[in-house]
């Protein structure tokens, strides 16, 4: 048994002095970036590293696999030098990346991705560059050196302690035994270690800004980790489709803030996402039926936008749309995508610099879609889902708490908080499977179409919502949006379920004492205007970055990507559907008038200029910090 510990201790030993390297790559890289991370917000260097072990221990186990296999060749065939391959090779790449991350990081603000190896492998002007990088960063290359020079003899030594116990004398029983034991234990650490833990989803880039503020999360992260985790996830183009003075006149994601207006409100924010809640289910419908008679007798009372598109049929599509104004549009939706760490300007974070509180309410599990995260991203102070819900009973089965008492509960802890604040309450009752409570089942039950009944019972619940906030001091002096994440993909109507009529969703901003009734928006507008409008009604006075505008005479009025397709509309409804691939709008243009042919043309420039902002903000992670 002393050998096969022997064994044990070989793996071990060498996780821990990789994670010694890591906290030394770690120091350095705050070292060489400390412009950018200094501030009073900075954390200390112990708490960076302690929030730094799952993705640290996630890229080591990951990166010691090959070791873990010659392990196994070693008990067989007793070669060392097979040992130092699986060691050193991946040992001097992922150190040589993580030390260029040191001066490669000024340039795009954070880690690198998958996108480096295309710059490295796939690029002549890489090799080309080569001898100048030598030239300028001489010293670069030199503490390169010095680092994996002094990790291949502080390893070799390690290697030389633990073969000395195994020799060629094991049988091949005692191999197999020991091979067995090796991989159950190795394979357990492993696969706990690459998930980061015990943990509902596995962690990723994204995971980053949980733990520590997005500012920061680069120095949490590494560039193994960030490398590895995004080769699955498909990088985003950068685009020169237009200059910089057409994309100046076509399209903007910086908005310099509202003070002509006059003073910032502090007026409270509660923000309302129905799950699945299709325009089609309200008195908006085309058709003769409509489910949602509160909602309905709100949207009569508050300022109404009539044609409200989301900017994704997914619900990660969804909420960072409402609440940061940023889109998806890519093949995966931006939270769980490789840029989800990136810097963002969510509504609570610029609230926040005017000392506001803030929560978001989902009352799915915690992880569900890694809204958790993202709503950290975003500013929100706190997050509440199934896991801080107290009454265990109230859990449908399937996907979380039932809208009616969540919803309550969202109500009490809202009534605990400081004012100002601004807060989400995100339902879930209204997603498939569609479950209901026992006691609303027989009445609300709906056998073909089941989310009717579902749509029913949410509509109650924001019903019960408002009539004990309207009880509350700060109900008066509060603004509420209501609006959905995305429609449902389970209607009778087929019309409903076509075209752009699948991205069609109920918007209204209500306030008690400034709403007019029956005020009626008529121009076309998606979920990513919601908080430029929104911050329009506070009348701040702050700069900010947003993919959509509150000055609805500009911008476009909905834009979602769905196969490397784009539906797009302008603000007056006229509509386009552009295949990711095409060039030119030519093959659009066919039987319409002149008149048409030049807005047309315009709202094709406009889609170039904000897919060429989109993605090229993205890549280099431009949004400033606030």
């Amino acid at each position: 048994m002393k050998a096969f510990f022997q064994i044990i201790k070989m793996y071990f030993f060498q996780v821990i002095l990789w994670y010694l390297f890591f906290i030394i790559f770690k120091i350095g890289f705050w070292a060489f970036n400390y412009d950018y991370f200094d501030g009073n917000t900075m954390p200390s260097l112990g708490k960076i590293i302690f929030k730094s072990l799952r993705f640290d221990f996630s890229a080591i186990a990951m990166l010691l696999i090959p070791f873990v296999l010659a392990i196994v060749c070693y008990i067989i065939w007793f070669k060392k030098w097979i040992l130092q391959l699986a060691l050193f090779l991946p040992s001097m790449l992922a150190f040589l990346f993580e030390i260029g991350d040191w001066l490669y990081f000024p340039f795009n603000h954070k880690r690198s991705t998958a996108e480096l190896l295309s710059i490295v492998g796939g690029s002549g002007d890489f090799l080309v560059l080569l001898p100048s990088f030598f030239r300028e960063f001489y010293y670069i290359f030199i503490i390169a050196f010095l680092l994996i020079t002094l990790y291949i003899f502080i390893s070799n030594k390690l290697l030389n302690y633990g073969i000395k116990s195994l020799t060629t004398e094991f049988s091949w029983k005692k191999k197999a035994l020991y091979i067995s034991g090796f991989l159950v234990l190795t394979s357990s650490f492993t696969l706990v270690a690459l998930r980061g833990g015990l943990q509902l989803v596995p962690i990723n880039i994204r995971n980053a800004v949980e733990v520590i503020d997005a500012k920061y999360a680069p120095l949490v992260l590494n560039t193994p980790f960030s490398i590895l985790h995004s080769l699955a996830n498909k990088n985003l183009e950068k685009l020169d489709w237009l200059s910089e003075d057409e994309l100046e006149k076509y399209a903007t994601i910086f908005h310099p803030g509202f003070k002509e207006e006059g003073d910032f409100t502090n007026e409270n924010v509660i923000i309302i996402v129905l799950e699945s809640f299709s325009k089609d289910f309200t008195y908006l419908s085309k058709n003769e039926t409509h489910f949602t008679p509160f909602l309905d007798s709100l949207m009569q009372k508050g300022e109404l936008y009539m044609h409200t598109y989301a900017n994704g049929l997914h619900s990660a599509e969804g909420i960072p749309a409402i609440l940061a104004s940023i889109p998806s549009w890519m093949s995966e939706n931006f939270t769980s995508s490789i840029y989800g760490s990136n810097k963002i300007h969510g509504i609570a974070s610029l609230l926040k610099k005017f000392n506001y509180s803030s929560a978001f309410f989902h009352g799915a599990n915690n992880g569900s879609m890694g809204f958790d995260v993202f709503a950290r991203n975003a500013g929100f102070d706190k997050y509440f889902g199934r896991n801080e819900y107290p009454y265990k009973e109230d859990y449908d089965g399937a996907w979380g708490i039932f809208d009616k008492p969540f919803f309550q509960y969202s109500l009490e802890e809202i009534n605990k908080m400081q004012e100002p604040f601004v807060n989400c309450i995100f339902s879930v009752t209204s997603h498939s499977p569609y479950p209901l409570p026992k006691e609303d089942a027989e009445r609300l039950s709906t056998k073909d179409y089941p989310i009717y009944g579902t749509i029913q019972y949410t509509d109650e619940a924001l019903r019960d919502f408002f009539e004990k906030a309207k009880l509350s001091d700060w109900y008066e002096n509060t603004w509420f949006i209501i609006t959905a994440d995305h429609t449902s993909p389970m209607n009778k109507f087929n019309s409903s379920l076509e075209g752009f009529a699948k991205y069609e969703i109920p918007l209204v901003f209500f306030h008690p004492q400034k709403s007019q009734e029956n005020k009626k928006v008529d121009k076309h507008v998606s979920q990513l205007d919601i908080m430029p409008i929104l911050l329009k009604k506070l009348q701040y006075p702050n700069a900010f970055y947003a993919f959509g505008t509150a000055d609805l005479s500009s911008g476009i009025g909905m834009m979602a990507e769905i196969n490397n397709q784009y539906y797009i509309k302008d603000r007056i409804g006229r509509s386009l559907i552009i295949n990711e691939q095409d060039q030119d709008i030519e093959s659009y243009l066919n039987d319409i008038s002149e008149e048409e042919v030049v807005e047309y043309q315009l709202l094709w420039k406009k889609y170039q200029a904000y897919r060429q902002l989109y993605n090229n903000t993205l890549i280099t992670n431009s949004i400033p910090a606030l």
